[in-house]
């Protein structure tokens, strides 16, 4: 069933009940209490349970579960996305970190860490400039991690920790 079909059999109280769920990490004694502070805890118990059993609602829950979870796919092709990431990927022609462009790429996911410092260097005369530096440093993911996290999964590498015995002599 797809968001419309969902939305269609559901009403209002409904769609209520499942975001206080998702709100109170997925506590549905402590979602209807959200929604109906007044009713006793064992009240509460009972409605909420009435509540998740019905098939809109279990439907919904699925949904938004689904909406939100890493499939095994998109897991792997963000992999293989940080294996073949480059540098290059992140600068403009004149060699300057270009994030904006980045961005235009999709490729800021691969992006670990982001490092800037400015310094500002006031004139000490009506002559000298005042002269602002900014530095910005950046990371990306392993690819050398990501690369070896997809062989693992696709059984190539079975494991990191390879001994290699190497005989010497002939004793």
């Amino acid at each position: 069933m797809d968001k419309t079909e969902v939305l269609k059999k559901s009403n209002v109280k409904d769609l209520a009940f499942v975001s206080a769920y998702f709100e109170n990490n997925m506590n549905a004694t402590r979602a209807y209490l959200a929604l109906h502070p007044k009713s006793s805890y064992n009240n509460a118990r009972s409605c909420a349970a009435d509540i998740l059993a019905k098939p809109n609602i279990k439907e919904e829950i699925r949904r938004r579960i689904d909406e939100k979870v890493m499939k095994s796919d998109e897991a792997l092709l963000l992999l293989a996305d940080m294996a073949r990431g480059d540098v290059g990927d992140f600068i403009d022609r004149n060699n300057i970190l270009d994030l904006t462009m980045a961005r235009e790429k999709g490729l800021t996911k691969l992006i670990k860490k982001i490092k800037q410092r400015t310094i500002t260097k006031i004139g000490k005369s009506d002559t000298d400039e005042d002269v602002e530096i900014t530095d910005m440093e950046f990371e990306l993911y392993s690819a050398k991690d990501a690369i070896d996290t997809i062989l693992k999964v696709g059984g190539t590498l079975k494991d990191s920790n390879i001994e290699i015995n190497v005989k010497l002599s002939d004793d």
